[in-house]
């Protein structure tokens, strides 16, 4: 919740990640490129490797198919809050929100070492009323999309 003395700015839901409706072939493709890499790994003998791409391989597959939650975000003049996590204005360097056909959100840039970025997306909310409302406490500043993004986007995962 905002402290006492804030009001809430702004506030929207959104599905806490776009999912993707994957087929069956997206799941062969997922069982190939893991088959292939532990085959790899176990003629290298690296068995700790071909354990790790078991798991990682287990990990994606249970990822592919979760269904995103219903998160509620709030900005305040101290906070904003993204489901139950609050996070302090004064924690974040900048904005950028991305407006594509393919992506909308808004990433921000934090002063934390473990989670430099937060990546929120947009829901219903318009871009331009984001805007004016976090250009009054956080800079805006360009940013590019991460390979790891576009990828993931490419892949549709």
């Amino acid at each position: 919740m905002p402290t006492s003395d804030s009001k809430i700015i702004l506030s929207w839901s959104a599905p806490e990640f776009v999912r993707h409706d994957k087929g069956p072939a997206w799941f062969i493709i997922l069982g190939i490129v893991v088959g292939i890499f532990f085959i790899i790994s176990l003629l290298m003998k690296n068995y700790f490797f071909a354990v790790l791409i078991l798991m990682a391989g287990g990990l994606i597959y249970i990822h592919a198919l979760k269904h995103p939650r219903t998160l509620k975000f709030s900005l305040s003049e101290e906070e904003l809050k993204v489901g139950d996590h609050i996070f302090h204005l004064s924690d974040l360097k900048s904005f950028w929100i991305f407006e594509d056909p393919d992506v909308r959100l808004l990433r921000l840039e934090t002063k934390r070492t473990f989670m430099p970025q937060l990546h929120l997306p947009l829901g219903d909310q318009q871009p331009q009323t984001l805007r004016q409302a976090f250009i009054q406490f956080i800079p805006e500043k360009k940013q590019q999309e991460s390979l790891i993004d576009i990828f993931s986007r490419k892949i549709k995962f």
